[in-house]
């Protein structure tokens, strides 16, 4: 009988420490160096699908076309063999073979020697652009990711360097009549040949027939007048023609070259297949991290009392991170304990230690939940009385 009265007396105490540990206060604290943990490749990157638009230029290197000092165009434009908007998952790669004719175009009689495909990602964020700088013609500006060029036989890829994010493009607005289009013709080539810059462009030219050209001129960019240079897509645009304008030029294409663009993986390769047709191997990879704060929850440890460590391992500031700890379990299950708060702000590669607010009492095998964030860890444990037990794995 006295035994009995003993365990009665035993389980009241017990339930009423369990209760009174229940109003444990959540805390937070600064972490010091200890119990990081280093995080995979994988772990550590997220990416976003890329919306972007690509066109495929066909091109003459000697243009068919002549200017009115009796000289061909550099690299005058033909046809769009691609002109769509593309979906590109982080990490995947968009391939494909497109077969461009120009009996269906009306250039049957393009040569495989005078041959040139440039492949142009265009960014799908809108920009204001102005045909006529600094607010003369708005345009809807779309900038360049990255450009590649081939011809048969060969493969070009977007050129990364040092100095340069991307291969810079550029789209000429030109016309045979126009006296001061020889200066932008010529300035343009020179940049070209002299292999200074990763750069690429290509004449756009009215009033010869070409509805591809006109459309992309008059729609696209509005355009005031000839000449006109589109540098990325109306990053940077240059309005006329005159000696030196190739040092404008210059520095126009250093300036673009330096932005920051989406990064791509763009490669194009070329084959002539005869009688005025061409196939076009494209592909595209989507390497782009993401800029964004990843929260993790690490070491969960015992003692007397539960500490968990919550670590930012984005490349981004987390801020007003709320988090959860829940402990239950014991001796009929009377341990039933929640506690929560809020981390205002957790700098990148940081951590913070949260715990428990007042010690825990109690018997038997426990389970802890932490949540941080979105995300969440359950560990299993042992109490002893005040002390808190947490196995390895």
């Amino acid at each position: 009988m006295n035994k009995n009265i003993v365990k009665i007396l035993e389980a009241s105490v017990i339930i009423f420490i369990v209760i009174i540990s229940s109003s444990a206060v959540g805390t937070c604290v600064d972490s010091g160096k200890n119990y990081l943990k280093l995080l995979t490749h994988s772990e550590k990157t997220e990416g976003l699908p890329y919306e972007g638009h690509l066109r495929i230029y066909v091109v003459e290197p000697v243009s068919r076309w002549i200017h009115n000092d009796g000289n061909p165009y550099h690299f005058g434009f033909l046809d769009f063999a691609f002109d769509d908007t593309l979906s590109i998952e982080y990490q995947d790669t968009y391939e494909d073979r497109i077969v461009w004719d120009g009996n269906d175009a009306g250039y049957g009689d393009i040569q495989e020697d005078n041959i040139m495909v440039i492949a142009v990602v265009f960014n799908p964020e809108r920009h204001q652009g102005y045909a006529y700088p600094p607010s003369t013609n708005p345009f809807d500006a779309y900038y360049v990711d990255a450009a590649a060029a081939a011809t048969p036989g060969n493969t070009g890829n977007n050129t990364v360097n040092e100095n340069f994010t991307h291969t810079v493009f550029c789209e000429e607005a030109t016309a045979p009549w126009c006296g001061y289009c020889v200066y932008a013709r010529d300035a343009l080539q020179n940049i070209y040949e002299s292999h200074d810059y990763p750069f690429y462009f290509v004449a756009l030219i009215a009033d010869v027939g070409n509805e591809a050209a006109e459309q992309r001129l008059f729609e696209d960019y509005n355009l005031y007048g000839f000449p006109t240079c589109f540098f990325d897509g109306g990053y940077k645009t240059v309005i006329g023609g005159y000696p030196g304008v190739e040092n404008t030029y210059r520095n126009e294409i250093e300036n673009c070259g330096q932005r920051d663009v989406h990064e791509l993986n763009l490669t194009v390769s070329l084959e002539w297949l005869g009688n005025g047709a061409i196939q076009i191997h494209i592909s595209i990879t989507n390497n782009e991290v993401i800029d964004k704060p990843i929260v993790e929850i690490e070491n969960i440890k015992g003692g007397f009392g539960v500490t968990a460590t919550i670590k930012n391992t984005g490349t981004k500031e987390a801020t007003d991170v709320e988090w959860s700890m829940s402990i239950k379990g014991g001796i009929l299950g009377l341990i039933n304990i929640s506690t929560n708060g809020v981390i205002d702000a957790l700098p990148v590669n940081e951590s913070r230690i949260i715990k428990t607010g007042s010690p825990l009492f109690g018997l038997g095998k426990i389970t802890i939940t932490v949540t941080a964030d979105e995300k969440e860890k359950t560990v299993n444990g042992f109490i002893l009385l005040f002390l808190i037990i947490i196995p390895h794995i």
